[in-house]
C-alpha cells in the first residue's frame, strides 16, 4: 500500500532497465509517467589502468588467478554459492584466489564459511573501497562474478558493477535473475547462469578461468558496450 501510495503520486518515475520498469507497473502505475534510463558507467574512470603489478603486489595477488565481486554482502548477491565452490576449483585452478570487495550483514556468516571450509588465504575480504580505486581492483581480476538469486530479502534490478567490469575489460559471470539479463549479454559481454545451479556456476568460471582467448574476447566486447553504448553521456541523451 506505501508503495502504491508513493507511486501514484509521482509525476514522474525514473527506472534503469525494462526489468524495473515492470516492478512500478505491476503496482498499477501509468506506463507514460515512467522514463527507462538504461544503466550505464564512466569508460573514462572504469578501464584497464597500467599499474597492474603495483596492484597486484598490494593485495599479494602477484601470479594468481583472481575471481572477484564486488557488491554489498547480502544472501541475494550468491557470494555464498561461489565460496562453496572454492574448493574444487582450486583442484581445477590451483593458483585460485577469490577477493570479495564490500561490506554488509551477511559478513560474518561468510567469514564463518569460509573458517570451516578452510579457505583462509584463498577468499580475501578487503572491505569497502572508495570508487576510485575500483578500476585498479576490476584490472587485476581475472573475472568478476556476481551470482545473484531472487530471495524474498533482494533482488537485483540491474548491476553496474558489471558494467564497471566490462568497462575495465573483464568478462563477467553473472546470475540469470531480475535485471542482470540487461546487463549483461550471454556469450558477449559475459556468461549467465542459474544462480540456484552450482554446477552451472562452477562451469562458467572454469571456462573463463582456463580458455583466456573467450574471457578475453568477451571483456573487449563489453568494454566495447559500455563505451558505444552504456556510458551515461549515452543512457542521458535517451531522456
Amino acid at each position: 500500500p506505501l508503495k502504491r501510495f508513493v507511486l501514484g503520486r509521482a509525476s514522474t518515475i525514473f527506472t534503469y532497465g525494462n526489468y524495473t520498469k515492470r516492478l512500478p507497473m505491476a503496482l498499477g502505475v501509468d506506463e507514460k509517467k515512467i522514463v527507462l534510463v538504461p544503466g550505464g558507467t564512466d569508460p573514462e574512470k572504469f578501464q584497464p589502468v597500467r599499474n597492474r603489478g603495483e596492484i597486484a603486489r598490494r593485495y599479494g595477488l602477484e601470479g594468481k588467478k583472481v575471481l572477484l565481486t564486488v557488491t554489498r554482502l547480502d544472501p541475494y548477491k550468491g557470494l555464498d554459492t561461489v565460496i562453496s565452490l572454492m574448493p574444487e576449483l582450486i583442484k581445477k585452478i590451483p593458483n585460485l584466489v577469490y577477493v570479495i570487495v564490500g561490506v554488509g550483514d551477511q559478513e560474518s556468516t561468510l567469514k564463518d564459511m569460509v573458517g570451516r571450509l578452510n579457505l583462509e588465504g584463498r577468499v580475501l575480504f578487503v572491505g569497502p573501497k572508495p570508487r576510485e580505486e575500483l578500476p585498479g581492483l576490476y584490472s587485476v581480476c581475472d573475472v568478476f562474478v556476481m551470482v545473484s538469486k531472487e530471495l524474498p530479502s533482494g533482488i537485483e534490478g540491474f548491476g553496474i558493477a558489471f558494467l564497471e567490469a566490462n568497462a575495465c575489460g573483464k568478462p563477467v559471470i553473472g546470475g540469470r535473475s531480475g535485471g542482470i539479463p540487461e546487463a549483461v549479454i550471454h556469450g558477449e559481454t559475459g556468461l549467465l547462469v542459474d544462480p540456484n545451479n552450482p554446477q552451472e556456476v562452477f562451469e562458467a568460471i572454469v571456462r573463463l578461468l582456463t580458455d583466456d582467448l573467450y574471457a578475453k574476447r568477451l571483456g573487449e566486447r563489453g568494454r566495447r558496450r559500455v563505451v558505444e553504448e552504456l556510458n551515461w553521456r549515452a543512457t542521458a541523451r535517451g531522456v
